[in-house]
This record gives C-alpha cells, structure tokens and sequence, in this order.
C-alpha cells in the first residue's frame, strides 16, 4: 500500500493549520495500517520517505519489519549540501521563498512544456542522462499540481527534524540506497547511516542520482528483490504486496 503526503498529490489539507512536521505523518502511517488492520510491514522510503521511517521506526519499533531507505538522510537534509554554511545559509530561504509559489506555479507549466528543460537538468547532472524524456516530462507535469506553499512549509519542517539518534537502536533488518550522484543527499549521508545501523546493507547506484527509483527501477528492484529474499526467504502473503508511491510505501 502507498499514500500521499498530506497537501500534496492525492491528499489535500483538511485545515490550513493541519500539521506538517515528520511526527505527524509517521502517525499517519500508522493511522494507514490500524484502518488496513495491518499489524507488521515492510517500509520502503525515497527521499523524505526516509525520514518519515525512521520516526516511525522510532515511535513504532513492533510493527516494523524491516526498513528500505532511498535517497534519502537521517534528518536536516540541508545539512548535506555541498555547499559551505548551507544549513545557515539556504534555511532562512525556505520560508521566502514560499512567497514565490504562484511563480513557481507559473514556471513549472513552461518547464512541463519546454524541450529544453530536459536537456538542461541532464546537463546540469540533476538527473542521470540516461533517464527517460517522457517519464521527466510526467513528474514535471504532477509536480505542477503540487500546492507549493504546503510543499515548501514541508521542506522548512523536514529542516528541523533530526533522527539520528534512532540509527543505533535499528534492530530490523535494513537496506540503505542511494545514487552516486545525487547532489540533494549525497551518499556519504547513507555511508554513514548505513555505519550507524548495525548489520545494515548499503547499496551505491553509480550513475544514479537523487531520482534514482526513476532512473534505474530494474536495478533498484532487482536489488530490494535480493534483499527480502535473504532476510525473509518466505513470499510475502498476497495482502503485504507492495505498491510504491513517488515517496514513500509500506509492504
């Protein structure tokens, strides 16, 4: 089963004043599989994904049974840009830049239609050469659908939540992925997720970047496939197939 995030894609904002920080959407998980009558799962996360499991790891460790963690970091992602002071520096950012939503509205409409777009983020290294023009035109076109007010308010909460003091209580087993290439969590943030979890794997996509589940999903499969084959050598009931969503899935 998958979902999405609250105010974004499929899921709107019942209240303006809804909560957005990772605590409230790890409860919303859990929400999820009380209503499923879903006792135990498998946790697959990209990006903020990534951070929404391992709160809800913290907060849940019972009904975990293993943690798939994708492109992502353990909290405060800014923390991880290369790029010096960021966290100083591009955090006071997030809340202006909220103000430009209706022109970011307006600029993602030219980019879903721009054949330059995909050249210039392909060079730029935002996204790996090899992917998909039509698939890169998909995302841009459902991204423009996306409230960027509530998106960015997300961003500004993801900057203060910090789980990595959860890493060392992991006891289930983890796979930790990440691209090669990905600028947004560059991979030393897995290495040392992947260091602090113990018995967990770590995974480097080389070409990939931060879209990596888009960019190379045969590889990526093929590798979650190998890693639930070694620690739960039974399939899985028919029930606890997986479905992924553009963030984050529960099996």
């Amino acid at each position: 089963m998958s979902w999405d995030y609250r105010g974004l894609y499929g899921s709107l904002l019942p209240r303006r004043d809804t909560r957005l920080d990772i605590g409230a959407h790890a409860e919303d998980v859990r929400c999820i599989l009380d209503t499923a009558q879903v006792e135990k799962i498998h946790f697959v996360g990209w990006s903020m994904g990534v951070q929404v499991g391992l709160e809800l790891y913290a907060r849940y460790p019972d009904r975990i049974a293993s943690l798939v963690l994708l492109s992502g970091t353990y909290g405060r992602p800014l923390r991880g840009v290369p790029v010096p002071f960021a966290e100083l520096t591009l955090g006071p950012l997030i809340p202006r830049a909220r103000l430009l939503g209706r022109l970011g509205s307006r600029l993602l409409r030219t980019i879903s239609h721009s054949p330059l777009s995909y050249a210039a983020v392909r060079q730029l290294r935002i996204v790996a050469p090899d992917l998909d023009r039509e698939h890169f035109y998909r995302m841009v076109r459902d991204f423009q659908h996306v409230d960027l007010d509530v998106y960015f308010e997300l961003l500004d909460e993801l900057g203060s939540h910090d789980a990595e003091k959860i890493l060392p209580l992991i006891s289930v087993p983890t796979l930790v992925l990440t691209g090669a290439k990905d600028v947004l969590t560059p991979p030393h943030l897995a290495r040392r997720m992947a260091q602090a979890i113990v018995g967990s794997e770590l995974f480097v996509i080389p070409e990939g970047t931060h879209y990596a589940p888009a960019e190379f999903p045969s590889l990526i499969s093929q590798r979650l496939l190998t890693f639930f084959q070694r620690h739960f050598p039974k399939p899985p009931p028919p029930a606890l197939r997986a479905s992924f969503s553009q963030e984050s899935a529960v099996i």
